[in-house]
Order: C-alpha cells, then sequence, then structure tokens
C-alpha cells in the first residue's frame, strides 16, 4: 500500500513561516546593531534600507568591519584553503578489510572529481561571504545544480533576508527567504513555474514594480526517505504556490560559529564584544570631534553693535575693528574658548578596546609579540596554541557546513551521472557518507594540526621505547604499517607511497635489528676491489 504523503497546505506553510519570523523578530534590534558597525552592507534587519543607500555613517572606527574581513580570511584558511583538496573520502569501518584498498583507489576518482568540480564553481567567494555572516551570527549557503560548465553553484544569502526553523535539537531544519525582484526573472529563476494572469501580465510589463515571494523548504518526518524535504515558491501571503517539489536533501546549508544553549541563531564573536565595538566608535567618534575643535576652535566674540558675526572674517591678517569697551571679563573683545579632556587617554583605552576586538576575531594567531627575534618554531607553536582556543567554534563549521557541502555536492554529481556508485567483486554498492561505510577526512590545516601531534607523540613513544629496551624495544612498534600511517598522517599522495614497502630489504633489516637487538656492522674501509686503484710500475732488477 503506497504511503499517502503529509503535504501542508500553501497557507499553512505561510503560517508556518510567519510564526518563525516572530521569533526572529527578538534577534533583530541586536542583529541590527552589530551589522551596523561590522557589516554596514547587508545590515537591513529593520527593512528600511533601499539599494544603493549609505549605510556606513555611523562608522567611525573601522576595526571592527576589518576584523570580520580578517576572520572570515581566517577561517576559510583554517578550514577550506581555496584550490586544494581540504577532504577526502575513506573507506569506514563496515568496508571489509579485503575490500578496503579496493575502494580506496574508487573512492581517490570520486573525491578528484569532487573537488574538481569544486574549484570550478564559485564556491570560495560564496562562502567567504557566508564566513563574514558567521562572525556576528549565522551563514547562510544555498547549493543547487548548475549547468554542464559549472554542475554545481553555490549562492550566499543574506541572514537579514532569511528565517530559520530548528529540528528537535536545535538544528537548522527549516529555511525561508523573502524574495522581491522584477515579475520577469522569476521563470528564469524557476522555470516550472506557474505565474498566473497576474503575475504573467507583469513579466511581460519590464518596468512594473517588483513583486515579493516566498521561496522555503521544510523538512516533514512523516514521510519516506525522499520526499521528507518540500521545496517550494509562494505568493507572499500563501495564497498559492507557484512552484514545488519534493527533494531527498534540503539546498540549504546555515551554519554558526557559535550559538547560547536553547537558540537557534548563533551568537558569533561580534556578538560578543559589541560594547566594546560600539565603545571605540564613540571614542574615536569624540577624539575627531575633540581634533576639530583644536584646528578650528570656536570663538567667544563680545556683544556689541561694533562686531557683527555674521560678516566678520578671521583670516590671517585680516584686520577686526573692535571698541575698547567691548571685553569679555576685562580681557580681549575676541577669544578662543577653551576646553579640557585629554585626547591622548582616549587614544590609550582605544588601543586596549582595539586589542580585544582582534584577538576575539583572531586576527592576530601569532599572538602579541613579546620578542621579534621568534624562530619558524616558536611561531609555529604560538599559531598552533592561538588556533586551539577556537577549535570548539571551528568544530561546529566543520560540522555544519563542511560536511553538508562535501555530501550534497556529491549527491548532486550522482544525479547528474558524473559519479558512479562503488564496484567491489561484481556487486554495487550505495555511496553512503554515513561515518560507516564511507567517512570523511579532512585535511584542512587546522585537521593537520592533530596529525602533527599525533606524529609527534608516535615518535617520541618509539624513542622512549628504544631509550629503555634498546633497539629489541622497538619490537612494539608494527613496522609493516608505520611507514603507510606516517603517510596519511602526513597527507602524502596515495601515488608516492610503496605498498610493497614492507617487504623489501631495508624492513626485513629492521626487523632483524630489533630481533638481534644489533645493529648490523658498518662496511669495511679499504680499497674499492671495483674500482681500478693507480698503475703500479714493475721495479727492475738491479734497478737503483
Amino acid at each position: 500500500m503506497a504511503h499517502k504523503l503529509e503535504f501542508p497546505s500553501a497557507k499553512e506553510r505561510f503560517d508556518w513561516y510567519e510564526s518563525e519570523k516572530g521569533r526572529k523578530a527578538n534577534w533583530n534590534s541586536q542583529l541590527q546593531t552589530a551589522y551596523d558597525y561590522c557589516l554596514p552592507n547587508l545590515s537591513n534587519f529593520n527593512e528600511k534600507h533601499t539599494p544603493g543607500d549609505r549605510r556606513n555613517a555611523q562608522v567611525w572606527d573601522y576595526t571592527a568591519i576589518l576584523g570580520v574581513t580578517g576572520f572570515a580570511g581566517n577561517m576559510q584558511q583554517l578550514l577550506m584553503p581555496p584550490f586544494t583538496k581540504w577532504a577526502k573520502l575513506v573507506p569506514g569501518s563496515r568496508i571489509p578489510d579485503s575490500e578496503k584498498e579496493s575502494v580506496k583507489e574508487q573512492l581517490e576518482v570520486i573525491n578528484n572529481k569532487l573537488f574538481e568540480e569544486l574549484e570550478h564553481s564559485n564556491l570560495t567567494r560564496a562562502i567567504d561571504e557566508s564566513f563574514q555572516e558567521v562572525s556576528i551570527s549565522t551563514g547562510i549557503l544555498k547549493i543547487e545544480e548548475g549547468d554542464d560548465d559549472n554542475p554545481l553553484r553555490f549562492t550566499s544569502v543574506p541572514l537579514a533576508d532569511v528565517v530559520i526553523g530548528a529540528g528537535p535539537h536545535h538544528t537548522l531544519e527549516n529555511f525561508w527567504r523573502k524574495w522581491s525582484g522584477k515579475a520577469h526573472m522569476i521563470k528564469r529563476l524557476w522555470p516550472k513555474a506557474k505565474l498566473g494572469k497576474g503575475l504573467s501580465a507583469q513579466a511581460k510589463d519590464k518596468s512594473s514594480s517588483d513583486v515579493n515571494l516566498i521561496e522555503g523548504t521544510v523538512f516533514i518526518e512523516n514521510n519516506p526517505p525522499g520526499q521528507q524535504y518540500l521545496y517550494y515558491v509562494q505568493t507572499e501571503g500563501g495564497d498559492r504556490d507557484l512552484f514545488s517539489e519534493w527533494r531527498d536533501f534540503s539546498p540549504w546549508i546555515g551554519f554558526r560559529f557559535s550559538r547560547a544553549p536553547g537558540e537557534v541563531y548563533g551568537r558569533g564573536p561580534a556578538l560578543k564584544v559589541i560594547s566594546a565595538i560600539t565603545t571605540i566608535n564613540k571614542i574615536v567618534e569624540l577624539s575627531r570631534r575633540s581634533a576639530d575643535f583644536r584646528t578650528n576652535p570656536p570663538w567667544l566674540v563680545a556683544s556689541s553693535s561694533t562686531i557683527n558675526t555674521e560678516n566678520l572674517i578671521i583670516d590671517p591678517s585680516a584686520t577686526i575693528v573692535v571698541d575698547p569697551s567691548d571685553t569679555l571679563g576685562g580681557g580681549l573683545p575676541i577669544q578662543t574658548l577653551e576646553y579640557g579632556g585629554d585626547p591622548k587617554f582616549g587614544q590609550l583605552v582605544a588601543e586596549d578596546i582595539r586589542g580585544i576586538i582582534d584577538d576575539v576575531f583572531l586576527i592576530n594567531p601569532i599572538g602579541p609579540e613579546t620578542n621579534q627575534k621568534m624562530t619558524a618554531t616558536e611561531v609555529n607553536v604560538r599559531v598552533n596554541e592561538e588556533t586551539k582556543k577556537s577549535s570548539s567554534g571551528i568544530g561546529r563549521m566543520t560540522i555544519e557546513a563542511l560536511t553538508p557541502i562535501i555530501v550534497k555536492s556529491i549527491k548532486i554529481l550522482q544525479r547528474r551521472g558524473d559519479i558512479d556508485a562503488l564496484e567491489i567483486n561484481g556487486r554495487t554498492i550505495p555511496l553512503k557518507i554515513n561515518g560507516k561505510d564511507i567517512k570523511i577526512e579532512f585535511l584542512s590545516p587546522l585537521a593537520g594540526i592533530q596529525r602533527q601531534l599525533d606524529v609527534q607523540n608516535a615518535t617520541g613513544w618509539m624513542t622512549t621505547l628504544s631509550d629503555f629496551f634498546g633497539p629489541r624495544g622497538l619490537a612494539g612498534v608494527n613496522i609493516d604499517v608505520f611507514p603507510e600511517w606516517l603517510a596519511t598522517q602526513m597527507n602524502v599522495v596515495d601515488k608516492l607511497v610503496n605498498k610493497d614497502f614492507k617487504n623489501s630489504p631495508a624492513v626485513q633489516e629492521v626487523k632483524n635489528v630489533i630481533k638481534t637487538g644489533q645493529a648490523p656492522l658498518p662496511p669495511q674501509e679499504g680499497p674499492n676491489p671495483s674500482v681500478p686503484g693507480p698503475i703500479q710500475q714493475p721495479i727492475q732488477a738491479g734497478a737503483g
């Protein structure tokens, strides 16, 4: 018996959207403030801005704006450096050992195809924009199937345009976006959309006013797999759907650097120091106004019929006619206004606050300079230590951003026929990236920090065994698998690894040393018989 699909009506889904929009309204005030000072180009949570208007008039200090840009760049370099293979697919625990090598080779082909398409897509540009929003709250990325030249298309969607509905464990599950644009653009974005008479007439008139639509994706748990995500476009108000279809995954990817328990939207570094950001902005504003006072001080002018402030000109070498009886407290009839305040104190406070803001945005991973003559090793250690401070946030973004990018990109390429299923011993195995059948191994610089530590721990352990027990102590090491494990930890390309190395004479020699506890004798010194020596002249009898 066929399963009856649960299909909420257009009006029910619009009411769902309105309900989640009301919850988001609690965030709009503080998000508007944070975006005003950190990312003003996207600050439209109050929906008062229009295209082309000035949005940074309130900004006096650019520390936070530069911090957002630096944070996004650092995150991209730590997690997914451009034009590099920052992840690879490897066999999981459910793949039998006898089949892992074959699966590994096929996964390498799939991985190469995946990153070839990712490098040709616009992911690098789109993810940078989303990382900037993560520094404040939540990044939104949309992945769609493209054309034959670029099968993968990514779009960074501003958080101000998006409403998010949470799943049972505060996961980002349902997404809605308010879309505004010309009616003739609808069919280009959604070719299967049915416009109706009203929108069709507007589409023919290129000068018509913009229309508002709601683009959404909701998860219907009771439906069977493949028909649990309903993607649709409807008129604002929920009168009807222009287009809807069932999908096996959501095109939306939402991710956060950190969040508070029980909340849906993220609380990025900017929200943690928003008070410092607004404070330094006020300090710089007052400092610049103070500089204006010092450069062009206000004048106190005695009230009299002789001095007319309407036509008074104060220029170098100017002549000002005054009445000797017109004085200010017995002094000059015209004098500058005395004022207090120490601008140097404001500068000191501002530098302290800038240090806090730079620190929370991970602008200087090397840390404060205490010794300008640091070695490369010292720099590397300090960078690693500073990176560890943000490991929880980076770990969250790995799960919420990087993993969905890999999984959803592969599903799109599979749907297009660009990636095949796995073939093992004549049977077809589906490409299930679930951590058990197939898992993702991240190769980013951040993941490399842990691999470096693993190598250091392993080599330190081997050195300790050798120090305590001599060469025989290395009997505790599996010499057969160590070279390949080391290659994996150091991210060496598989083609460079000799799989038969464990049977080589070098390994057998090491095993003999471990077994006997004695190193092989060094080669004897002396002339090499294979190299001819100097020609000796025979000595004639009686010579000399």
